[in-house]
């Protein structure tokens, strides 16, 4: 399957909300989102563990980066009692050099590019009597650029194919529209190449599939 490889230095960044410590460290806070509901505050509350996570994502991806999980605590009885979701450039990596790489299976070194940076924006939920989870620490700024608005469509949170744009394609195909065309005509719909939700080539991808 054909995938897109984009490093952090393929990605336009902006400086936007940037703020320089006394120490002379720059950190950056995303613009302020339009619906201050889709902003993260302490001791908000969801439903369930997966609203939570998905609630983040969102705000992530309005405000130019990706999430990841990371470290999680269960009680005896299975259930995640707190739950950390970082900047996907949180922590290091051992060797930021494209020299180096994950070895293959067939015994080959893989290119690629580390985007971490230590980044500490975060945001931990934690599990509450009546079965709901909490915003308990939620840590905005980051010590990196975020993505522009022009090229929020390639990142990773932006790119999956929603079952909207799978029935695009496939009754584009129906009539003889092939893949880059459909997805030319979603991004008119839509409004704009970040709000389809893929790229060019996930269309492709899934044409082809």
């Amino acid at each position: 399957m054909e995938t897109d490889s984009y490093s952090s230095n393929d990605i336009e960044e902006v400086d936007s909300g940037c703020t320089v410590s006394p120490g002379g460290h720059k950190y950056y806070v995303p613009y302020t989102v339009d619906d201050e509901n889709l902003k993260p505050c302490l001791n908000k509350s969801f439903a369930n563990l997966e609203s939570g996570i998905d609630f983040y994502k969102e705000y992530a991806r309005l405000c130019g980066f990706d999430i990841r999980r990371s470290a999680e605590k269960k009680h005896d009885d299975g259930t995640i009692i707190s739950k950390y979701l970082v900047c996907s450039r949180a922590g290091n990596s051992e060797n930021n050099s494209s020299s180096e790489g994950s070895t293959t299976q067939l015994g080959k070194r893989r290119r690629t590019m580390s985007g971490r940076c230590g980044c500490d924006a975060k945001l931990v939920l934690k599990f509450a009597p009546g079965q709901i989870y909490f915003i308990f620490r939620f840590v905005e700024a980051h010590n990196h650029p975020l993505v522009s608005e022009d090229c929020r469509q390639f990142l990773r949170g932006n790119r999956q194919m929603s079952t909207c744009s799978m029935n695009f394609v496939f009754d584009a195909s129906k009539v003889n529209i092939g893949a880059s065309k459909a997805f030319r005509l979603m991004k008119e719909m839509v409004g704009g190449y970040e709000n389809v939700g893929a790229t060019s080539r996930d269309y492709r991808n899934f044409d082809r599939d």
